[in-house]
């Protein structure tokens, strides 16, 4: 029979089970020579031969359960065992009788015994050697080959039988011998239910402390969680947990909260426990030095765990806290991470002997709790990472905004004396200082742009972007700001075409960033698109997705928009953008890099801006481009309410 039939007994019920057995087969035997020394102690010579076969039995079926117990051979030790078993129980009815016999009976007996302590497999191969071994001794009297044994006593009737006390006595230990192995089969079905229980306890703390680690929280959420899930799914008494702070250079405890037995040892040292350190070189604590070495600990003593804490606990104070709890072993898991011990659970129980399964158990809950506290550790230098990203960003927009407003003010008189020269206001200038104060102008001008596109960078990134909502009319803006781009337009003899319905109602918004998004579009449009190109502005308005998909578009986005909106597209038949680069070119200070599109000038501020005060009214923007074949940029705004 293969070992996994036996392995079905889990420990330490398998282990136990074996030595009642043993305990039980011993008892049998010296009850045998009992009943054989006082009722057949006339006829021991002639019946010493089933007192050897007996005997050699029970000293086979040793052997056999010796090797059962150490899982060698176990399936041939355990049919060995069993017809062992079944030629003493033979030899027994062979004294009382012969094949007539009625103690046949210990057959069923035994098979019964073999199934309430061990399972039904056993009992069936107890049940198979018996019916064969109790037909072949049957089929050998009958022919001779075994010869009656008290043919010369009365009438082939046992001695034994003849006495009055023998049957009754014999109901009185089969009784007894029943009563017990139910008692034995009662207490570790009862054994079964417990360690299910205790079992069901462990994985319900378990994947508590998994969805710990889902849920992502606090590292002393975590180091809570962790206490108090050991503690209820291992019954320890008391759970400790350390963690090693390399930047302290100090091994910190972490005690459960609310927890009357810390409670109580904190009254009895007089101070808190999560006070509580230990050197990270303090070589003299024996328990530590082994745990930060990967090694599982087990003591006795708990004085060989405070030895080198800081505050010190009086060797007195620890043994008065041993006895008073009871406290009997103690044992330390490592927190190993990545290779590295970060720190250790302990388990303190009032149990003489941790189990090994336990330990199992135990080393599972350290595992998830190592996983848990580096999850929270990551995500508590993540925070703190976060806030000093936020307060250098708001450092940073309070810096360009200063900065901004610092170096507008003499730009603006640099371009108002220029403005003075280029007007002859402090005398006439000839043409080659004409063309370097215009020189000096425009320069200025495209730089004076660049500081203002930098202040409404600042003032959105720190929130103080002030917007003035009012109804206009979007195709009379478009227009307006088709004239003002017009000389750049015929600068580079583009094609500039708009498309925009001029029944379309009042668009509440803030008029001046609208304006400012469209030129910084169309200013993007001219600035890619090569001599002789055409650029278009497309302006509609839509009372919801749905009527814009009837009327032929589709429009990215339009779902998150509640109520009508204004759609804008500015396209043209420029060097057109790489797919991969779409979503970067809204971000600050970006330029698609290639050598193509580097030889143009910019700072890669006009779009940031331009989705910056589109998100600002509530809308959304994008791109849509394929190299070589020409952009669209389009945006949505809400139409808003006045």
């Amino acid at each position: 029979m293969p070992i996994k039939s036996l392995r079905e007994i889990a420990y330490p019920e398998y282990r136990d089970r074996h030595i009642f057995t043993a305990k039980l087969r011993l008892a049998i035997f010296l009850l045998f020579w009992f009943f054989y020394v006082f009722f057949l102690k006339d006829w021991m010579e002639e019946t010493r031969i089933v007192a050897l076969i007996v005997s050699v039995s029970f000293f086979a079926t040793m052997l056999c359960y010796y090797n059962v117990y150490r899982e060698k051979l176990v399936f041939l030790s355990l049919v060995s065992e069993v017809i062992a078993d079944v030629v003493a129980l033979t030899a027994i009815v062979y004294l009382t009788g012969g094949p007539g016999s009625t103690y046949f009976t210990l057959y069923i007996f035994y098979a019964v015994i073999s199934g309430m302590i061990y399972n039904y497999i056993v009992a069936i191969t107890v049940a198979a050697i018996s019916i064969a071994g109790y037909a072949l001794f049957t089929f050998l009297c009958n022919i001779g080959v075994i010869p009656p044994l008290l043919v010369a006593m009365d009438g082939m009737v046992p001695p034994a039988v003849r006495s009055i006390y023998f049957h009754p006595l014999m109901l009185i230990l089969f009784l007894l011998l029943a009563i017990y192995t139910t008692k034995i089969a009662h207490h570790f079905t009862q054994v079964r239910e417990r360690l299910l229980e205790s079992r069901n306890k462990e994985l319900t703390a378990l994947h508590q402390m998994s969805n710990t680690i889902k849920s992502m929280v606090s590292l002393e959420t975590v180091l809570k969680e962790v206490l108090v899930g050991v503690m209820q799914g291992l019954g320890f008494s008391l759970t400790l947990l350390t963690l090693f702070d390399k930047e302290t250079k100090k091994i910190r405890c972490y005690p459960p909260k609310n927890n009357p037995v810390v409670e109580r040892i904190e009254q009895m040292v007089s101070f808190p426990l999560d006070k509580v350190s230990l050197p990270l070189d303090a070589f003299e604590n024996t328990a530590f030095r082994s745990l930060r070495q990967n090694q599982i600990i087990f003591r006795r003593n708990i004085a060989e765990l405070v030895t080198g804490l800081q505050p010190e606990i009086p060797a007195g104070h620890v043994e008065k806290i041993q006895d008073e709890f009871g406290l009997k072993k103690v044992v330390a898991i490592p927190l190993v991470v990545e290779g590295n011990v970060v720190g250790a659970l302990f388990g303190f129980t009032t149990l003489p002997f941790i189990g090994e399964r336990m330990v199992q158990t135990f080393e599972s809950f350290a595992n998830q709790a190592a996983m848990a506290i580096q999850t929270a550790q990551l995500i508590e230098e993540l925070r703190k990472k976060n806030l000093a990203l936020l307060e250098a960003n708001r450092v940073k927009s309070e810096f360009l905004a200063t900065m901004s407003h610092e170096l507008r003010t003499p730009l603006t008189a640099i371009i108002g004396f220029s403005e003075l020269l280029m007007e002859g206001v402090m005398g006439e200038l000839n043409d080659e200082q004409k063309d370097s104060v215009r020189e000096v102008l425009n320069n200025g001008a495209g730089l004076l742009e660049m500081i203002n596109n930098l202040l409404d960078l600042a003032k959105v990134d720190s929130g103080k972007m002030a917007m003035n909502l009012s109804g206009f009319d979007l195709s009379e803006l478009l227009a307006r700001v088709s004239h003002t781009i017009a000389s750049l337009i015929q600068r580079k003899k583009h094609n500039l075409s708009i498309d925009v319905r001029s029944d379309m109602p009042a668009l509440m918004a803030d008029e001046k960033r609208v304006q400012q998004i469209v030129l910084n579009l169309l200013s993007n449009a001219i600035k890619f698109t090569p001599e002789g190109g055409s650029i278009n502005i497309l302006g509609r308005y839509f009372a919801d997705a749905k009527k814009a998909a009837e009327s032929g578009f589709i429009i990215k986005n339009a779902k998150n928009i509640s109520g009508g909106f204004f759609y804008v597209k500015v396209s043209d038949t420029g060097i057109g953008i790489k797919p991969e680069h779409l979503e970067s070119v809204f971000d600050v200070f970006s330029q698609v890099d290639s050598s193509v599109t580097r030889s143009y000038e910019g700072t890669g501020l006009g779009l940031a801006l331009a989705k910056q005060f589109v998100e600002l009214h509530g809308g959304n923007i994008w791109a849509e481009s394929a190299l070589g074949k020409g952009a669209e940029f389009n945006f949505i705004i809400p139409q808003g309410k006045a």
